[in-house]
């Protein structure tokens, strides 16, 4: 009986960190994307500045 409850909750904690870690992976892919976008940005101001130099 206990042992049964012990199973259960350790299953419902390895979905929960599973989604945990889906959420994380996909925090992390749109902080690169911005990070790429920001970056793209950047560059392309910088090369408008040095064509007016």
């Amino acid at each position: 009986r206990g042992i049964d409850k012990l199973v259960e909750l350790t299953i419902a904690t390895k979905e929960q960190s599973n989604i945990h870690l889906t959420d994380l992976k996909t925090a992390m892919s749109d902080q690169t994307r911005m990070f790429r976008t920001l970056i793209s940005a950047l560059t392309s101001t910088m090369a408008k500045l040095e064509a007016k130099l």
